[in-house]
């Protein structure tokens, strides 16, 4: 009985110490992240990093704004990275400032963003997320995106008044339908940096007249000649 005794005890004892991570030195990653409302925005912040990302609006936003560089938390300074999933989806913004901080703009970011006439990405943005300016019937002018690595598919999805868009040398991917239905666009120039290029990319551009292509190794029309070896963006 004894026996029995002590090796129950014994075994609640050894569930204890595994849950607790003692005998395999488990311990949980602790959540660094906290949520801040700044001036209408709010923000998800790392204290790891010291940096911010915004995720919403508090009042839906309108007319020209401009993102801070920096925000201030329980007197701690954070950087302003990225903006996040629909962070601005149907607000009524006309133009807005981006930091140069930033290096991320998010999924759905600017989505139906319908009075947005013109955006300017800084330099140290490296990715545009999927649908970031989707239906943005109103934007005209992109400008800036000389750090851009990756255009991610549907990005500028009906981007109807879009005119033209200058490609950076740092673009590596394209997604798929990237620019579909960019019915003004009219000029195209894909630079040599590019290594794929999604399908559809530039379908329905019924205004595009010029296309200018460096993509090496795989020809978005031809590829040694032979039409079609990837499915065709332009189609």
């Amino acid at each position: 009985m004894k026996m029995r005794i002590i090796s129950k005890v014994g075994i609640l004892c050894l569930a204890l110490l595994i849950s607790l991570g003692v005998l395999f030195n488990v311990s949980e990653e602790k959540d660094t992240s906290t949520a801040v409302t700044v001036n209408n925005f709010n923000y998800e912040l790392d204290e790891t990093t010291m940096t911010a990302e915004l995720i919403s609006y508090v009042t839906k936003p309108s007319g020209s704004i401009t993102i801070p560089e920096k925000i201030t938390s329980n007197k701690a300074e954070y950087t302003v990275t990225c903006i996040g999933y629909g962070a601005f989806q149907n607000a009524t913004i006309t133009s807005i400032t981006l930091p140069n901080s930033l290096k991320e703009i998010g999924d759905y970011a600017f989505y139906y963003c319908t009075s947005l006439t013109s955006i300017n990405i800084p330099e140290n943005v490296e990715n545009i997320g999927e649908f970031a300016f989707v239906y943005c019937s109103k934007l005209k002018s992109v400008t800036g995106m000389l750090g851009v690595k990756t255009i991610k598919n549907n990005a500028f999805y009906n981007c109807r008044v879009l005119t033209n868009i200058t490609l950076p040398e740092s673009l590596e991917t394209m997604g798929e339908f990237a620019f579909y239905c960019c019915t003004s666009l009219n000029n195209v120039v894909i630079p040599a940096s590019v290594k794929s290029i999604g399908m559809s990319a530039y379908s329905n551009c019924k205004s595009l007249t010029t296309i200018t292509s460096f993509f090496i190794g795989l020809n978005p029309i031809t590829n040694n000649g032979s039409l079609y070896d990837i499915p065709n963006p332009f189609l």
